[in-house]
């Protein structure tokens, strides 16, 4: 919530910022993505980094509760962004490399703006390396790596070609996440209805408990959502509305 609340921009324009290039239909890999690139930024008070962390740890288990439950993406898609973000979370570490050791490479004599512009630019030179591998290491996942390779330098790339985003790259970067995670948890009352809905009468007891402890715990979230910002998607359709792909197409309408 205080993400969101604090973060979020008038119609979640940051979907559409993330990568101009990338089409896979997943709200939580480029979340993960941008999360690697925000918490590698120099000279950001270390309890914003904890807060931002915090924030998306959270946020994470209702994004992925709704591409589970509305099959919004391809599960193996889903799967990879759990593992990244299983290694940056607890490991601090993105495809083996450490986040420090990044962090570390960066001039720190030059302003806010060049480092943080260094950091993003490392991890573009990076993932471009790692893509250019025909085969990683025998202990790689070649296709864990190429799907968190690609994004990386998309999503880089689309960040070094914004100029005018790059004076507060913390701030942006974070606006960008809540505005993904906002959109996608748009979708939370389907979720909860279809829990409630199970055709399995054997299932059915269990599914309507668990729909009413997520009632439960995310009402706030559903609440601000549906009110004044509603407007911003009343014309998606209820199917469009769990695709990161629909929102893009939405939001890039004249």
């Amino acid at each position: 919530m205080k993400l969101i609340t604090e973060k979020s921009t008038k119609g979640f324009q940051g979907v559409r910022k993330y990568d101009k290039n990338d089409h896979q239909d997943c709200w939580s890999l480029p979340v993960v993505t941008l999360t690697t690139i925000v918490v590698t930024l120099p000279n950001i008070e270390k309890v914003e980094v904890k807060s931002l962390l915090k924030s998306v740890r959270e946020g994470l288990k209702y994004v992925t509760l709704v591409e589970k439950n509305l099959n919004a993406i391809d599960e193996s898609i889903q799967k990879v962004a759990e593992k990244l973000w299983e290694d940056v979370d607890l490991r601090r570490k993105w495809l083996g490399i450490g986040l420090k050791d990044i962090a570390s490479q960066v001039n720190k004599t030059t302003s806010q703006v060049d480092t943080a512009l260094q950091v993003v630019k490392l991890f573009s030179e990076k993932a471009k390396n790692k893509i250019n591998k025909a085969v990683g290491s025998q202990d790689d996942d070649p296709r864990f790596t190429s799907i968190c390779a690609n994004s990386m330098f998309g999503v880089t790339e689309t960040i070094i070609g914004e100029k005018e985003s790059n004076k507060r790259l913390f701030d942006e970067l974070s606006s960008r996440i809540a505005d993904i995670m906002a959109a996608c948890l748009t979708n939370l009352p389907q979720v909860i209805a279809k829990k409630c809905h199970t055709s399995v009468i054997e299932k059915r007891e269990a599914s309507v408990e668990a729909a009413a402890i997520l009632l439960g715990e995310t009402k706030q979230i559903i609440n601000t959502l549906q009110g004044p910002l509603q407007d911003n998607y009343l014309s998606m359709t209820t199917n469009d509305l769990s695709s990161i792909n629909k929102w893009r197409a939405h939001l890039s309408e004249p």
